[in-house]
């Protein structure tokens, strides 16, 4: 064993091999070893730390050892089983290490190899059975075991596949659910849109009647200035004796056939009453139909036989069982569900409609709290809590 030794180490080291690697020159050396080796050497040739090969290719080894690698695993296996079978005080094969005799029992009590003079000394009054039973009933349990944990392994593959599936629906119902939410905005934006537009529109027509009736008054009082400035010529035509004579009756009658047609006050288009603040009014308005809710319950959490509304607000026994995985967040044993934000601080309050029901109970709860077995909604077990039951 010790020449094995000796063959499976590393020549810098002297250790077992490490991850070996196989030089052009036929030399393994630890990895660790052979890159500390060619490290000190600085920009040097990397060549064999025994032989002072040359290794040709750029990474300075063909490839590494898997068969001394597979070797040295072996070897430490052997050894780490001889140790468990015989002690740290002796290698001999069915020795014991206390008394040097072989072992020929089986201790039940202690589960452990025993020879005759331990029977009188140490186990006495202990139950025994033989080696090869005993190593018959270890080799079953160790059966038994593997088969358990190959079992739940499959069992858990299962349910791992079944969670796929169902964070697959997860993922397309609520997709459909935001844009269905969205959809609900876009069409309030477009109402308020169109309403916004069509009040724009009324008062551009509005306002545009008004101004085309005034242009409309301008062109009957340019239609009777023109004719009276005829007949104001006819009579300025006369001598200057005659004019001026009848010149302050002319002019009063001149001045009073001149109208006031300047633009009414508000003739524009009130711009401020349709663009001030219009997203921040329209977000107004468009909190009536989007409600905050402080608590957003976590399907997550649910009871199988919880049901929750689409905005995640309230929740009511459905009466049948849903079909969810059994996630570690979820409920288990009692209908009860938690909300999606927890909090360490500070000091909160909520208003709860709890309906018709007769049994309630309200309040918050650790993280940690127990969501899979039996317990008490009690400060003890995680809960803070209002319960309701016999109208109590």
């Amino acid at each position: 064993m010790a020449s094995l030794e000796d063959e499976l180490s590393c020549p810098v080291c002297r250790e077992l091999f490490s991850d070996p690697l196989l030089l052009c020159c036929g030399h393994s050396f630890c990895r660790s070893c052979l890159e500390e080796s060619w490290r000190e050497r600085g920009r040097e040739e990397r060549r064999c730390p025994l032989c002072r090969h040359q290794n040709q290719n750029s990474r300075g080894f063909v490839a590494p050892n898997l068969a001394l690698k597979n070797l040295c695993e072996a070897f430490m296996l052997q050894v780490n089983r001889e140790h468990q079978l015989l002690g740290p005080r002796s290698r001999s094969q069915g020795v014991c290490p206390e008394h040097s005799q072989r072992l020929q029992l089986y201790c039940q009590d202690d589960e452990q190899l025993v020879c005759v003079e331990c029977v009188s000394q140490l186990h006495h009054s202990h139950t025994f059975s033989s080696v090869g039973k005993a190593a018959d009933q270890r080799r079953d349990t160790i059966r038994s075991i593997m088969r358990t944990l190959a079992d739940q392994l499959d069992i858990d593959k299962i349910l791992c596949g079944e969670t796929l599936g169902h964070v697959k629906a997860q993922a397309a119902e609520t997709e459909t659910q935001i844009k269905e939410e969205f959809e609900k905005l876009h069409q309030f934006l477009r109402r308020e849109e169109e309403m916004r537009i069509a009040a724009l529109r009324e008062e551009e027509e509005r306002k545009r009647w008004r101004l085309m009736e005034k242009i409309g008054e301008m062109d009957e009082a340019a239609a009777t200035l023109e004719r009276r400035a005829e007949l104001v010529e006819l009579e300025m035509g006369a001598d200057d004796v005659t004019f001026l004579q009848t010149y302050k009756d002319m002019e009063q009658r001149v001045r009073a056939s001149v109208l006031d047609h300047t633009l009414d006050a508000g003739a524009l288009i009130d711009v401020s009453k349709h663009m001030g603040n219009v997203r921040f009014r329209v977000w107004e308005r468009m909190r009536r139909i989007a409600p905050y809710y402080p608590v957003v319950l976590d399907p997550n959490t649910a009871h199988r036989f919880l049901h929750l509304s689409e905005d995640l607000s309230r929740v009511w026994d459905s009466g049948t069982r849903a079909d969810v995985p059994e996630n570690p967040e979820r409920f288990y044993e009692y209908e009860e569900v938690l909300g999606s934000e927890g909090f360490c601080s500070g000091r909160r309050g909520w208003e709860v409609e709890v309906g018709g029901a007769e049994i309630w109970i309200v309040g918050v709860a650790e993280e940690s709290c127990e969501r899979k077995g039996k317990c008490k909604t009690v400060p003890d077990e995680g809960f803070w809590v209002i319960h309701h039951r016999d109208g109590r």
